[in-house]
């Protein structure tokens, strides 16, 4: 019987071998009550268990007969059914956000594998969406209450296929009203796209959560006006309220700080598995050293 260590009342625990031995991860053999745990805590470290990526992989089918790959960013495919993934590469801190919200295949529950943990950095953060619900002022809570956002998307022709395997673009085409996904293909093969979502979600609680995308859409656009021409597609605005508006810069600064007060930082040991609900949990990363190597997996 694995031990439960809640961080705080009702956001976090870590799971732990009852014994001081080291078992393998599929000693973890009641998934019912780790699904209750997770409804609970929004988010579950397993920690001290043995096990490399097939076993990684056969512990998360307990949960999912479905899994997503991540099409968008910069990842690598790793394992034997190809839905096992690198986290985003490269070094750079990532804000707090819920999982392809921008899109319809954003996957209910998470799972992280550390492989390799920095010297320095690199911890993810986590958040309960419930919480930075409460910490919002009642103008941002009435303007996220009261309208989706809306995302714009360009996926390349080597990144939309991961979301529609086995797809041509006219049977993509076919299936993206239902979706909810409104666009077309461009001259290159890319696939350019609009997709709304309600920035705020039912915690299993039944609490308001805070869940969405918002923050890290506009960090991504700051980082490329950095470094790119003011005329690139990718500079285009890349999320507004559904009807068009703008997203006001004092909402966004809001949310951010909000983010930066709230996130939990989760270090890292080889072997550490992590679950976390996405549906009303926040994730982000710290940065870390170019030079200081971080292996983390991924499957959703």
């Amino acid at each position: 019987m694995p031990e439960l260590r809640p961080w705080l009342s009702s956001f976090g625990a870590t799971v732990t071998p009852a014994s001081g031995e080291a078992p393998e991860l599929a000693a973890l053999v009641d998934a019912a009550q780790l699904r209750g745990w997770l409804s609970t805590y929004g988010a579950l470290l397993l920690s001290g268990f043995r096990g490399d990526t097939i076993a990684f992989e056969g512990f998360t089918a307990r949960f999912a007969a479905e899994f997503v790959a991540h099409g968008a960013g910069v990842r690598r495919r790793l394992g034997g059914d190809g839905y096992t993934q690198t986290v985003t590469e490269g070094n750079a801190a990532l804000v707090l956000h819920r999982e392809l919200h921008f899109c319809p295949f954003s996957p209910d529950v998470l799972w992280f594998r550390c492989e390799q943990r920095p010297r320095e950095g690199g911890e993810t953060l986590l958040a309960d969406g419930r919480a930075f619900f409460e910490r919002l002022g009642a103008p941002a809570r009435r303007a996220l209450e009261r309208r989706r956002v809306r995302y714009w998307n360009l996926w390349a022709p080597t990144s939309w296929p991961a979301y529609f395997p086995a797809l041509d673009e006219a049977a993509v085409r076919e299936r993206m009203p239902a979706l909810g996904m409104r666009g077309s293909f461009t001259a290159d093969g890319s696939l350019e796209f609009h997709y709304c979502a309600a920035a705020l979600t039912r915690a299993p609680d039944g609490a308001t959560a805070f869940a969405n995308s918002i923050d890290i859409h506009f960090q991504y656009l700051e980082r490329v006006q950095a470094f790119q021409r003011p005329s690139d597609h990718a500079t285009r605005h890349r999320i507004a309220f559904e009807d068009g508006e703008p997203i006001p810069r004092a909402l966004h600064h809001e949310i951010h700080a909000i983010g930066e007060a709230l996130a939990r930082p989760l270090p890292w040991a080889p072997g550490d598995v992590l679950m976390v609900d996405n549906t009303w949990v926040l994730h982000g990363r710290r940065e870390f050293h170019v030079h200081d190597p971080r292996a983390l997996q991924v499957r959703m």
